[in-house]
């Protein structure tokens, strides 16, 4: 039996929660026992369900000196994660006789050392997400810490691999889907809505943020209906677009860079008369009956990182893909979905329009990409991969 406390900055909605949940769920079969450590909880419902896979799932908060998705974490604020004691973590390994402590993220790096220097456990990071280019200080100091420190690293893709080239272990496992997921997915969204079959919907699924490009989303939409060509029958679907809660104070919630985006993307729809082309969707636990009834799905990031969770959820669903960015991790160009530069509204609404207008084109596509999918990220194979790395790492 394997002993493995499993580290996260949170439980929340979101592409990072759901991939650790299937990481957990994938080695169920396998003699490990896991414990999982978050710096918070945002649904009872999660906990509940990682806790049919965990023995434990506690809060803990040993600071983290950076949040992607976020108000950038200033000197002062990562000066404090720094000095943020560790030592419920490091009291939690050793009572537990935890083994591996895999951190599910790269926001913890200056725990690293205290980990390595006073339990006997072995430490994976799991990179998740890029390192800030726009703080190369801050980024390089992430770099060096995980790179010294970790006995494994696994990274969702190769672009997050790039970093550790010298690092003697590191293992590129994109992100498992649970394809048996798809057996009971109900097909109710459009008749619900009034929504015919005949009508293409186009989607795309994140956190609002404006790295997640939505605003942009929006600005393609209003460029393909500018069009008005009559062969064109469309409507528009963002998930996930939730209503910050108000702090009670208006004058601070008009300060709050979430509440702003927010604002802003209503207000944008309002100007350009999008409410009745455009469905807003707060985001749902369960979103797979939404995505099931997409016919084109855009990941429109301001970064240009085509491989995040939503594309390959999507590519499951087999629906055809445009995403900004230039890898070709998960979206190849032209063969199951398209390529278009980030910040790029012209183009990527040209793109909508071509798969709007030819639906076996879009079928093709969403086959092709599905089929990928499949070969890459099947729940059982990467159990397997990731207990042997684990065994690896104790024998």
């Amino acid at each position: 039996m394997i002993k493995i406390l499993f580290v996260n900055h949170g439980l929340y909605y979101g592409g990072a929660t759901a991939s650790l949940f299937l990481l957990i769920k994938s080695l169920h079969e396998y003699s490990v026992e896991a414990h999982l450590r978050v710096t918070s909880c945002r649904s009872d419902e999660m906990k509940m369900d990682f806790l049919n896979y965990c023995e434990s799932v506690e809060e803990v908060d040993p600071g983290q000196i950076y949040h992607s998705m976020a108000a950038s974490i200033g000197p002062v604020g990562i000066v404090k994660a720094i000095l943020k004691s560790s030592d419920e973590l490091i009291k939690d390994i050793n009572e537990l006789g935890i083994q591996i402590v895999h951190f599910n993220t790269t926001v913890f790096p200056h725990v690293l050392k205290r980990v390595r220097q006073e339990t006997e456990a072995k430490i994976i990071t799991h990179v998740r997400e890029m390192f800030p280019e726009d703080r190369p200080i801050l980024r390089q100091y992430m770099i060096n810490q995980i790179g010294r420190y970790s006995d494994c690293i696994l990274a969702i893709s190769d672009n997050e691999a790039k970093p550790f080239s010298n690092h003697s272990n590191v293992h590129v496992m994109p992100n498992p889907f649970d394809f048996a997921s798809l057996d009971n997915v109900g097909d109710t969204f459009r008749t619900e809505r009034g929504i015919s079959e005949e009508q293409v919907l186009v989607g795309m699924m994140g956190q609002c943020h404006k790295g997640k490009g939505q605003l942009e989303f929006l600005k393609a939409i209003k460029i393909v209906l500018a069009k008005r060509l009559p062969d064109l029958n469309v409507r528009f679907v963002l998930i996930g677009v939730n209503q910050p809660e108000s702090w009670g104070l208006p004058l601070l919630d008009r300060l709050r860079r979430s509440y702003r985006y927010y604002n802003s993307l209503m207000r944008y729809m309002k100007e350009h008369n999008l409410d009745d082309d455009t469905i807003v969707l707060p985001y749902s636990y369960d979103v797979f009956p939404t995505l099931k009834a997409m016919d084109i799905m855009v990941r429109p990031a301001i970064s240009g990182d085509p491989w995040g969770r939503d594309i390959i959820e999507s590519m499951a669903f087999a629906k055809p893909i445009i995403a900004t960015g230039e890898s070709e991790f998960y979206v190849q160009n032209g063969e199951n979905g398209y390529l278009v530069p980030p910040s790029d509204p012209q183009a990527m609404a040209e793109k909508i329009i071509e798969l709007a207008l030819d639906k076996d084109r879009r079928l093709s596509l969403g086959a092709s990409g599905a089929q990928r999918i499949r070969q890459m990220c099947d729940l059982s194979n990467y159990g397997k991969n990731l207990n042997e790395c684990y065994e690896s790492l104790v024998t």
